[in-house]
């Protein structure tokens, strides 16, 4: 649906897929400066087009930033609104820890699988 493929400058990658009714953003690299308004804007998009489950793959992800902490956040204050939710997976172990220090579990489902957040999707 919506891509960046990324390139030398940018370290990092977007792609947008749906399953039953969630779309899903694989991210890749490392989520800062550039990154971020790429991921903003893509979610945007998405929660435009009325498609309030979202989920987070994490898989590739080498940084996250808080700011960009800061975005899924306020995301997922408007995608609730609607009855809608943004859970994360396969969350590496540095990018754990961090999320681990920032409180993120506190507000986001966080899954170690796709196949479990999907499976949470529906039961939520």
């Amino acid at each position: 649906m919506f891509t960046n493929g990324g390139d030398e400058m940018s370290n990092f990658s977007i792609n947008v897929r749906e399953s039953n009714n969630v779309m899903i953003i694989d991210l890749s690299g490392e989520i800062e400066t550039f990154a971020i308004s790429q991921l903003k804007e893509d979610m945007e998009k998405i929660i435009k087009s009325k498609k309030n489950l979202i989920l987070l793959n994490l898989s590739n992800v080498i940084r996250f930033n808080s700011t960009a902490l800061g975005i899924l956040i306020g995301r997922l204050r408007r995608v609730r609104v609607t009855g809608g939710d943004i859970k994360i997976c396969n969350v590496t172990a540095p990018i754990k820890k961090v999320f681990d220090l920032m409180g993120v579990s506190r507000v986001f489902e966080i899954y170690s699988t796709e196949k479990e957040a999907l499976e949470g999707m529906k039961t939520s």
